[in-house]
């Protein structure tokens, strides 16, 4: 649906769709207006186009933009997508993409299964989300142990979901990952974890950190100064990400694992190559900042959101990652961090 596609005063306000479906669309399922680049030469921002409405439906494997709007506005309430065509990470533009909006551009109640959701300057996005979909460092080390080696090139991953640092990463060159996988602890100390029967390499662990996922501890993690055949030693102790988590020594209740020192930004694990895979899921038009974002019961998973300015407000935003703020600036408060 293009709309308004020569822009200036052409006509198309109030053009509203109910539950409509899009799927397959190279570059966008809805569009109004354009910016006279690229795709979009002899279109230009179409200043008429006001107060377009997308209500319910669903869009699918468009993986530029499910919606894009140049110099028109535009409110989407209710539609879920799924825009990662050739599989998650994929997506080059965003679910709702919003250049130079005659007012703000309006996101509400959006469930997403791709990884970048919306993007405008000024924006007012709440009650949607993005699914967290990187497989968490054990997953993958145990389809590792089945298939004998790690994932595909390309595939992401991240690190557990209590020690990792939030983002995504992407394998680049496939071999096989270090470390362990969900094992069982039979006890350890302040800055120990022990499992008896093991007949580990001596420092075969080292640089690398022990995480505790289930069990008493859940949630401390370490790094591993040395190991011997039996018994994980991290001189520093152990840390917690949990606000008001209280530290505990791990017993034989406690399964862990051994995954990449994530505050380290490693990129290899054993014969693994990876990289991290940084993507915003909320920023300004055309890759800027938001100085002018409401930003209410969102949550953004893996990525990042650019967004600063004395205009933006901020509540109950949940994010992975404890650098989420592409965008430089700080904000003080109405901020919850969620760790996947």
């Amino acid at each position: 649906m293009l709309i308004a596609k020569s822009g200036g005063g052409a006509q198309g306000d109030n053009i509203r769709c109910y539950n409509c479906y899009f799927n397959g669309f190279t570059g966008a399922g809805w569009q109004v207006g354009g910016n006279n680049t690229g795709r979009n030469a002899g279109r230009y921002y179409a200043y008429n186009a006001i107060k377009e409405q997308i209500i319910g439906g669903d869009i699918q494997e468009c993986p530029l933009y499910g919606i894009a709007v140049y110099g028109g506005s535009i409110e989407v309430n209710g539609t879920s997508m799924e825009n990662d065509s050739a599989g998650f990470g994929t997506q080059t533009g965003f679910d709702v993409y919003c250049e130079g909006p005659q007012d703000r551009c309006i996101v509400r109640s959006v469930r997403s299964e791709s990884h970048k959701l919306a993007a405008g300057n000024p924006i007012l996005i709440e009650h949607s989300r993005t699914i967290f979909q990187a497989a968490q460092w054990y997953s993958v080390s145990r389809s590792q142990s089945l298939s004998g080696s790690s994932w595909p090139v390309g595939s992401l991953f991240s690190g557990t979901g209590q020690g990792g640092d939030g983002k995504y990463y992407q394998i680049k060159v496939r071999g096989k990952f270090g470390g362990l996988g969900l094992t069982d602890a039979n006890g350890g100390t302040s800055t120990t974890i022990s499992t008896s029967s093991a007949s580990w390499a001596s420092d075969a662990f080292k640089g690398q950190q022990a995480t505790i996922v289930a069990g008493t501890g859940n949630g401390e993690y370490c790094a591993i100064t040395s190991n011997t055949a039996s018994v994980i030693t991290c001189a520093g102790g152990w840390v917690t990400d949990y606000y008001q988590l209280a530290i505990v020594n791990p017993d034989s209740s406690s399964k862990f694992v051994v995954e990449p020192n994530w505050p380290s930004h490693p990129t290899t694990s054993g014969t693994v190559m990876f990289a991290p895979f940084e993507f915003n899921v909320i920023e300004g038009g055309a890759g800027a900042g938001i100085n002018d974002g409401e930003l209410y019961d969102v949550t953004a998973a893996g990525g990042q959101i650019k967004i600063g300015g004395f205009y933006s407000d901020l509540k109950r935003v949940y994010v992975s990652r404890t650098d989420w703020n592409s965008g430089g600036f700080f904000f003080s408060d109405a901020l919850q961090l969620a760790n996947y």
